[in-house]
């Protein structure tokens, strides 16, 4: 905020304003040629408040005035209150405290926004949890399903975002278990016989489980010999959502399908309430790296001018041999990024790419997973209760942590920014950095 009213030019508007009785109306009913930009009053002015100004020496003021987005003053009230216009925003503040917005740079507000807005359309009568990943017991998951089921209409695709059922608390932690672990799939397809089931996680916005009656639409968009389910009774994809980005073909195959299976005027409801959910937090600037389909979605709110929220997100290119966003498999990497040239920085204020991004290197601290140099003091639990390894996913060598390695280089080789969001670790961190 510093530089907007400590500035020459900004000491000069606002010596302007306080020189002249009138305002800024004053000076163009004299020179009425004079473009209506060079002088105004504020848009808006919050006073008897606590504004956090964040400068160098956080200062707290009683009132701010706002014009054209920016911030044109910050004070006491009896200085601030007199830029104020017959049109402008006056917001009694009663005590309240501001605070600058909130710059959140990893987190994945639409993914989560998007599962609060099906948790609330097909399972309003359950108290929404933390990402609405669980259910309390089997019993409350078939209930759940059953009553989803009952308000679809005819071919609608319920789309459940609850992927665990609740499980013991032990010393190791708490150990969730995938509903498909729990419920067999006969049991999943008794109570819904008819209407295709998806159950969406977190990581991605991708499906862990499905019926069979969604089974039978994903079936044509699998490669060749893949195979759906991960065995033979049971509604787990096969190898299920995997927490570094990396997809197995089967859950590739449900994202494909679902996210364009509903025209997206249909799904803009949605995203408008996720935008205005990430908003209400308090965030004004978010960076996800989001489920490919969502990006249509982001894309579409920002050409409306409806993104309430600042988003800065990796261009939608892993290189990795397979994963959820477009492969580059190294042995192309070279002659794609030759031909695309640079698109870091793509964009402007509102949505705006910010590089490439590898998958998790060392794994994701949601799984316990760290590379480390130094071997870890102990092996702490992961989400399911079972002990991180050292090392990355594949031990002290660490040959599978970085995958992607000889594409990212030429990424970077032709000016790529890079987007390392899930480097987990300081071995991570100077492998990447290498």
């Amino acid at each position: 905020m510093k530089g907007l009213w400590n500035g020459r030019l900004g000491s000069l508007v606002l010596l302007g304003i306080a020189s002249l009785p009138l305002g800024g109306s004053h000076l163009r009913a004299q020179q009425p040629n004079l473009p209506p930009e060079v002088i105004a009053y504020a848009d808006t002015i919050l006073y008897n408040g606590k504004i956090l100004t964040a400068d160098d020496a956080f200062t707290i003021v009683e009132a701010v005035a706002i014009r054209d987005g920016k911030f044109l003053a910050v004070g006491k009230a009896d200085r601030i209150t007199p830029m104020a216009g017959p049109k402008t925003l006056r917001i009694d503040l009663k005590g309240k405290t501001v605070t600058p917005g909130i710059v959140d740079l990893h987190q994945h507000p639409f993914t989560e926004g998007m599962m609060l807005i099906w948790d609330q359309k097909w399972l309003p009568e359950i108290p929404h949890r933390r990402y609405g990943e669980e259910w309390l017991s089997t019993d409350e998951a078939l209930q759940g399903i059953k009553s989803a089921v009952a308000k679809a209409k005819p071919g609608e695709l319920v789309l459940l975002p609850r992927t665990y059922v609740q499980g013991e608390i032990t010393a190791r932690g708490g150990i969730g278990r995938n509903i498909c672990q729990q419920l067999t799939l006969a049991q999943i397809d008794a109570v819904s016989p008819d209407t295709p089931v998806f159950f969406v996680g977190i990581v991605n916005l991708s499906a862990f489980a499905v019926n069979s009656k969604a089974a039978s639409l994903i079936q044509p968009f699998l490669p060749p010999g893949e195979r759906m389910f991960r065995e033979e009774g049971k509604s787990c994809l096969a190898t299920g959502g995997d927490i570094d980005g990396v997809l197995p073909a089967s859950v590739q195959a449900v994202n494909d399908y679902i996210y364009w299976a509903t025209p997206l005027e249909d799904q803009m409801v949605s995203f408008r309430a996720a935008s205005q959910a990430i908003s209400a937090r308090g965030i004004t600037l978010a960076k996800e790296h989001t489920a490919l389909p969502l990006i249509t979605g982001i894309r579409e709110l920002w050409a409306r001018g409806e993104l309430t929220v600042r988003m800065r997100m990796p261009f939608p290119l892993t290189p990795v041999v397979s994963g959820q966003t477009v492969q580059v498999p190294p042995e192309q990497a070279e002659t794609l990024f030759r031909r695309v040239g640079n698109l870091s920085g793509v964009g402007d204020d509102m949505l705006r790419f910010v590089g490439i991004r590898p998958p998790a290197i060392g794994g994701n601290m949601i799984g316990g997973d760290v590379w480390t140099i130094d071997p870890k003091i102990r092996p702490y639990p992961d989400r399911w209760g079972n002990a991180s390894p050292y090392g990355g996913r594949e031990g002290e060598g660490g040959a599978e942590a970085f995958r992607g390695r000889e594409a990212l280089v030429q990424a970077v080789r032709f000016g790529w920014d890079v987007s390392a969001d899930h480097t987990v670790g300081d071995r991570a961190v100077a492998e990447v950095v290498k």
